[in-house]
């Protein structure tokens, strides 16, 4: 990691697009209750993100960061047998928990606010949650693991803008994209056929050869 972060974090917000500035304070907000206030509030913010200097984005972004990392719950990883429980219907042996859809919503704001590896991390855990036999394909589970591929692709992104802004150390990053490629083939071997991160799959595969061939 570099020296100063708040450097590393505004280096970071300068060389960004005005829709990353958005998406940044979007995932920043879902922190938040959800009320009328908010929700002007967000727009207002939204708007003033867009037109405003890199500088302002880069204090803003160092502002998510830093209250991200001081809120305890924001960075915890799941314990994976927590996530699905079993169904007590007879056509499907699994269903997501009740802890599952708050565990998903930690993870994009991890990654909207530019905390990529910390959101792989999460996800990891929810992959390796998953990866058990007895997959029944119905319309809950089947939004769940496409909601949850497609974040996976969403963190990886992420992660590889944290590590091009100098916010990481190599061996994070190293253990970060092995523990999670390693669980999406152990997912993958125990699912067979039902796999249903094959877009996050290929994009962990991808990440580990280019960071190879670099």
């Amino acid at each position: 990691m570099s020296g100063n972060p708040q450097e590393s974090h505004a280096r970071y917000a300068h060389c960004e697009s005005p829709a990353l500035r958005v998406r940044i304070y979007s995932a920043s907000v879902d922190m938040l209750p959800s009320t009328h206030i908010d929700r002007s509030m967000q727009a207002i913010t939204r708007a003033l993100l867009c037109s405003s200097p890199p500088e302002v984005t880069a204090a803003f972004v160092t502002a998510v960061w830093t209250r991200l990392k001081k809120t305890a719950t924001a960075c915890e990883v799941p314990k994976p047998v927590t996530l699905f429980v079993a169904a007590e219907c007879i056509d499907s042996a699994w269903k997501p928990s009740g802890e599952l859809g708050e565990v998903l919503r930690r993870s994009r704001v991890l990654y909207g606010a530019g905390m990529g590896l910390a959101s792989l991390k999460i996800l990891t855990a929810v992959v390796i949650g998953a990866a058990r036999p007895g997959w029944v394909p119905d319309d809950e589970m089947e939004d769940y693991l496409a909601v949850i591929d497609a974040d996976i692709c969403q963190a990886i992104v992420s992660s590889k803008q944290e590590i091009d802004a100098g916010v990481t150390n190599s061996q994070e990053v190293a253990d970060v994209r092995q523990g999670m490629l390693d669980a999406l083939e152990d997912c993958r071997a125990a699912m067979q056929e039902a796999f249903p991160f094959e877009r996050g799959y290929m994009d962990a595969k991808g990440w580990r050869m280019a960071r190879r061939l670099g």
